[in-house]
């Protein structure tokens, strides 16, 4: 299962038991499922080992990637465009970016330098999508890309979470003025890590983890903040 990294999007993918793949759209404030846009089933022979292991969005959240694990000349890594969020769409935009005979495709992974990685199993290399916002061929699939010997891969990745890879976040706070908070000021604390923040000359004001409004009821704090206008939170 991968969230898109912009969390309004999660894909997943059921290995063997159902041999399932769903997209769902994804509620990230209120952290409701707010509906399913595509079910797939793959059908395999019983028994075969074969089905849907691996999955990922691209870097831009317009593609959803999925691989199948298979060591019976089956496995494959498919792309579905997902700029439409509709059964039809997904399902028309389906297309086999890589298929092997002899390979066996396991986890998929996006990296920092915007690329996707793909386990491809027992094997001493690794592959790369090096474009993997590009539709159909164009995403640029690169088999044996990375060797890792000696070392060997197996069906799964290193963990990352896809969110941290988006490259910002959002203030922390709305800010009623450039460089300081006035007596009667309200602050709307949308955002706290870790529940506080700093303020002069009256030290730390502590909000609640959810959001809050924050009021002032003395005279001017000026605020100590970091650049981009986001206030600090050590």
């Amino acid at each position: 299962m991968k969230f898109s990294s912009d969390g309004k999007m999660i894909g997943l993918v059921n290995y063997m038991d159902q041999n399932l793949i769903e997209l769902f759209n994804f509620n990230f404030s209120t952290g409701e499922i707010t509906s399913c846009f595509y079910t797939e089933t793959i059908q395999f022979p019983t028994g075969s080992g074969d089905g849907p292991y691996g999955c990922s969005f691209s870097p831009d959240n317009t593609k959803f990637y999925m691989s199948i694990f298979s060591q019976n000349g089956n496995s494959k890594v498919v792309q579905y465009d997902v700029t439409n969020a509709t059964q039809a769409a997904v399902a028309a935009s389906k297309i086999d970016i890589k298929t092997s005979a002899s390979d066996t495709y396991a986890a998929l992974q996006n990296g920092t330098d915007g690329k996707m990685y793909i386990s491809n199993f027992g094997k001493t290399t690794l592959d790369i999508i090096l474009d993997p916002n590009l539709t159909g061929l164009a995403c640029n699939y690169q088999a044996n890309a990375i060797n890792i010997a000696p070392g060997q891969a197996t069906a799964g990745l290193p963990v990352i979470v896809e969110s941290f890879l988006s490259g910002g976040s959002p203030d922390l706070f709305n800010l009623p003025n450039q460089d300081k908070i006035c007596k009667g000021d309200t602050i709307l604390a949308i955002q706290s890590i870790k529940n506080h923040f700093e303020i002069y000359p009256s030290n730390t004001i502590w909000v609640a983890p959810d959001s809050s409004l924050v009021n002032f009821p003395h005279h001017h704090h000026h605020i100590h903040h970091c650049k981009h206008r986001r206030l600090c939170n050590e």
